[in-house]
């Protein structure tokens, strides 16, 4: 039996790196309500096609996806081989859903999490892009009549 590693422990260092949230990448319930139906806007669910669907594996009120969204499932930006696609294999994925750079896009998730990753990828590439926090768990939460989900 060799050990895994025959010096002492490492002893890590304080680095200066600071997180810093960036507010112009979030979008609020009300605000992505207000531009619902404007044709310069385009909606992506990150989530998986069975919760697009309506199903609410991790807890949402209700099922369903915000009116007009399309879905694009995060992990399908992700290559067999677990990185990112080619800068062109995303935009064509995107394009496919008429997700073009002219368009300002609004991202969501159940709770923020798979659509900040996309959000920073997005970004990345050069997209108007706002990341919707809150996501299904708030969304679903608010009164059906005011925040209504499409089901498929």
């Amino acid at each position: 039996n060799v050990p895994l590693q025959t010096r002492g422990e490492a002893s890590p260092t304080p680095g200066d790196f600071v997180v810093k949230r960036n507010p112009t990448w979030d979008i609020q319930r009300d605000e992505l309500k207000a531009q619902l139906g404007d044709d310069a806007l385009v909606v992506i669910d990150t989530r998986e096609p069975r919760e697009f669907a309506g199903k609410t594996p991790y807890g949402e009120q209700r099922g369903g996806h915000i009116p007009g969204a399309v879905n694009l499932y995060f992990k399908d930006f992700i290559g067999d081989d677990g990185r990112l696609l080619a800068r062109e294999d995303i935009i064509a994925k995107l394009q496919a859903v008429g997700v073009t750079s002219d368009r300002q896009i609004v991202v969501y998730c159940t709770g923020g999490i798979r659509s900040g990753w996309l959000t920073s990828v997005l970004v990345t590439l050069g997209f108007q892009v706002k990341n919707y926090a809150g996501s299904m768990w708030e969304w679903s939460a608010a009164p059906a009549a005011h925040y209504p989900l499409e089901m498929l």
